[in-house]
Parts: C-alpha cells; structure tokens; sequence
C-alpha cells in the first residue's frame, strides 16, 4: 500500500494498493493527482477513495502518533505489525523500522497494548 499523507505526516490523504500502482501507474498517478488538487496538503484533510474493487475509509489509513523509548528520545510513527518482542513501525516517510518492544518506554508500551 503506497500512503499519501500530510506535510508532517499526521493525516493520511490517500492509499494506493501497490498492486494496483504496479498494474497500471499512469491512472493510479491520475488518481493520486486529482485527490491532491482537492486537497490542503500542508493541513490537508484524509478522502475516502474506491481503487478497483477496494474502498479505503479513514480506518484503513494508519495512525500517526509519537513513540517513546526509555531514553527518551521520540519518532513519530504507526504501527504496521507486531510480531514476537518487536513492532514494525511504518514512518511517515513510508520507510519501515523493526523495534524492540522492551525498549519502548511503559506509556509507548501500554499504547501498543491497546486495540
């Protein structure tokens, strides 16, 4: 899923299934253009948009928030999968990070816990 979000990351404008990028790349960029024209991208608002047979909803976009480890130094991410003793964090960037659960301070902790 390629994410369209925000300047800074905290509102997610728009997500393009990869498969659906990678099919056809000229209309997945008409699409993504024409969500953009419509949309402040610096305090922007997210769109629900319907792909193919997918509709994407506000749920389907990920949550941005700021994790904390017992150093207390910050990043600011979502959660894409949690697996054994590590979280994959999803950047705002679309990079992807695998981190220690137990080195996440006890609030972030407790935030991962909740469903």
């Amino acid at each position: 899923m390629v994410l369209v979000t925000t300047a800074n990351g905290a509102k997610g404008i728009d997500a393009i299934p990869y498969a659906t990028l990678r099919s056809n790349m000229r209309k997945s960029i008409r699409t993504l253009r024409a969500s953009l024209k419509e949309t402040d991208v610096l305090g922007g608002k997210p769109l629900a948009k319907t792909h193919g047979t997918e509709e994407l909803s506000h749920a389907d976009l990920p949550e941005f928030i700021d994790w904390t480890n017992i150093a207390g130094k910050s990043i600011h991410a979502a959660v894409s999968k949690v697996e054994n003793d590590k979280v994959l964090f999803l950047m705002p960037n679309g990079k992807t990070v695998w981190y220690d659960i137990s080195k996440l301070s006890e609030q972030s902790r407790n935030e991962l816990s909740r469903p």
